[in-house]
């Protein structure tokens, strides 16, 4: 028996991740259409794979793709009760590959977002056009990784205008507690701790000055924010 068609073996191909996403409407939510503002539908093999990274509370949509014979251009808008942030990314033609992730720049807004795109077999002059698509394309859950962005952004010197940012190693004196948690880090003076950083002039200071205890309080009443004690005679 032969066959016309045969390609010279009967296992199962196995299809690559973006080609698949070729013909679905992946990176973006089930049974998205692509159609812009003026009607014009964005053909699913234009963007084949995406992955955003965002803070918590935000959600991420296609705003706008441009395609000409010498380059291919796309923005995408991030939006949370925190902000907005637009990012974007431009090929040319000529240094253009398919399936090959392209890193997504910040246009606007904070820089907590970024993100990949990877572009399928774009057929350039069949698809020349701007599409821009409102808020209604929007990107997949399984296409955004969500976080809870630093509250730190740098530490400053004020004396000298320096600072560090990033991946920072900070290193505390014994005579510092460090608490680590999911707000933060708590610092805080371990015990005993007080009387070590007194200098030596606080040390020697006399508690008692006047050689008498001072009154502080009158049968459990305290003074008042001037420190005054008010007796009423009757």
């Amino acid at each position: 028996m032969t066959y016309d068609n045969y390609i010279g073996t009967t296992s199962p191909g196995v299809i690559q991740f973006e080609n698949a996403n070729e013909g679905r409407s992946y990176p973006f939510e089930d049974n998205s259409v692509l159609e812009s503002d003026d009607g014009k539908v964005l053909p699913d093999e234009v963007i084949a794979d995406m992955h955003l990274v965002v803070p918590k509370g935000m959600d991420a949509r296609l705003s706008s793709v441009y395609i000409s014979e010498n380059m291919v251009s796309l923005c995408v808008v991030a939006e949370g009760q925190s902000g907005s942030a637009a990012l974007s990314v431009v090929v040319k033609v000529s240094a253009f590959k398919p399936y090959v992730p392209y890193r997504l720049e910040k246009l606007t807004g904070s820089e907590d977002v970024g993100g990949v795109v990877t572009f399928g077999q774009i057929d350039f002059a069949g698809c020349a056009g701007s599409y821009r698509f409102g808020n209604r394309v929007h990107v997949a859950e399984g296409a955004v990784s969500r976080y809870t962005p630093a509250r730190l952004r740098r530490i400053v010197d004020q004396r000298t205008g320096k600072y560090v940012s990033g991946d920072v190693t900070l290193e505390f004196p014994s005579y510092i507690e460090v608490e680590k948690s999911e707000d933060g880090v708590r610092l805080s003076l371990a015990e005993g701790a007080n009387d070590r950083l007194l200098s030596k002039c606080d040390r020697t200071v006399v508690s008692n000055p006047c050689g008498s205890t001072p009154i502080t309080s009158i049968n459990g009443v305290l003074p008042d924010e001037e420190k005054r004690i008010v007796l009423w005679f009757h």
